[in-house]
């Protein structure tokens, strides 16, 4: 997934190469035919995220998940037009620490501080979190001594409602 401009940039610089390397493979030897067929399979996922990026960010595609809360996180940073440096402006951390976060899926961010992202992010914000273990943290979040208050009121299931 494509998470920044400078990510963009990259990835179309890296199909224009491709593209480039494709015309000039011949397709004599067998090799030769394994090669175009791996740039073709790159091509062909930098294209969809390429696209999903600009979807993104010019609002065309709005869609969220509880299956994939991390993804869906990032995908509304996007959509709603803040930069990484600037989210990190407003919830008060460098703006590499938003890059690792994202690097990381959020996968070692405490429960707080993503419910503090998304609601930064989203113009209206509802997070009813019911989980049939109380126990249990929706996956990547884990549980910590932080985040465990959060999770008393828990019961049944876990679901996100984001309008932006």
């Amino acid at each position: 997934m494509i998470k920044n401009e400078s990510q963009l940039t990259r990835a179309k610089q890296e199909m224009e190469e491709l593209l480039d390397a494709l015309y000039q493979i011949k397709e004599e030897e067998l090799t030769d035919r394994m090669q175009k067929a791996a740039y073709c399979c790159r091509l062909k996922d930098l294209s969809s995220e390429i696209e999903e990026f600009e979807k993104l960010r010019n609002r065309q595609h709005l869609s969220f998940t509880n299956e994939n809360l991390p993804k869906s996180i990032i995908a509304l940073r996007i959509a709603s037009g803040y930069t990484q440096k600037e989210l990190a402006d407003k919830i008060g951390v460098p703006e590499q620490q938003i890059q690792r976060y994202e690097q990381q899926e959020y996968g070692k961010v405490k429960f707080e501080r993503v419910v503090q992202i998304i609601r930064v992010l989203a113009k209206k914000c509802e997070l009813n979190f019911q989980l049939s273990d109380p126990g249990q943290i929706p996956a990547p979040f884990k549980q910590t001594e932080e985040s465990a208050r959060a999770t008393r009121i828990a019961k049944e299931r876990a679901s996100l409602m984001l309008i932006i």
